[in-house]
C-alpha cells in the first residue's frame, strides 16, 4: 500500500530538507506517547518514522516524488471514475452498494522504492518499540530513583528524630 508521506508529516512536495526534519519533529512530539496518554500512538509514530526515513534521504525522495506524482493521477482518475459511476446509478436509481464502494489501491512500479519503503517500515517498527522500550525503562528508572530518594530522606527523619530525642534526654538529666 502507498502512503503519502508528505500528509503525514503536514507538508507539500515542495518542503526543503530543514522543513522536512521540522516537520517530523513537531509530527513525532504531537503524537508521542509522553503527550498522549491511553491513546495508541504506535502505528501513528511509525507512520512519522518511516515518512522521515525516506522523505529525508535525497535519493529516495526522488524516487518517491515520481510515485507520488503517479499516485495523485491515480487518486484523481479514481475519483472521476466514481462520481462518473455514482452519477450513472442515481440516472438508473441503482443501488448496489459493492459497485459504489469498491476500492483499488495505488501501488509502486519501482521495486528499488518499494525496497527502500519496506526497509523504512521495518525501521520505523524498530524505532517505536525502542521509544516504548526507552519510555518503559525511563518510567521504572524515575520510580526507582523517587523511591530511594524517599527512603533515604525517610531515613534522615528517622535518624535526626533520634539524635533529637537523645539531646533533648540528656539536656534534661543535666539540668535534673
Amino acid at each position: 500500500m502507498f502512503k503519502d508521506y508528505y500528509a503525514i508529516l503536514d507538508i507539500s512536495i515542495e518542503a526543503t530538507l530543514s522543513e522536512i526534519k521540522k516537520a517530523y519533529k513537531t509530527q513525532a512530539l504531537k503524537w508521542h506517547p509522553d503527550r498522549n496518554p491511553g491513546v495508541d500512538t504506535t502505528q501513528k509514530m511509525q507512520d512519522i518514522n518511516e515518512a522521515y526515513l525516506i522523505l529525508n534521504d535525497p535519493q529516495a525522495r526522488d524516487k518517491y516524488n515520481f510515485q507520488y506524482k503517479r499516485y495523485q493521477q491515480f487518486n484523481a482518475e479514481e475519483a472521476n471514475a466514481k462520481r462518473k459511476e455514482t452519477n450513472e446509478q442515481e440516472s438508473k436509481q441503482e443501488n448496489d452498494f459493492t459497485a459504489r464502494n469498491k476500492k483499488t489501491e495505488f501501488s509502486s512500479d519501482d521495486d528499488e522504492l518499494n525496497k527502500w519503503m519496506t526497509n523504512a517500515r521495518r525501521q520505523a517498527i524498530e524505532l517505536a518499540k525502542q521509544t516504548l522500550e526507552d519510555y518503559k525503562n525511563i518510567t521504572i528508572a524515575g520510580l526507582t530513583g523517587a523511591a530511594v530518594g524517599c527512603g533515604t530522606a525517610l531515613y534522615g527523619y528517622i535518624v535526626s528524630g533520634i539524635i533529637f530525642t537523645v539531646l533533648i534526654f540528656l539536656v534534661r538529666s543535666c539540668n535534673s
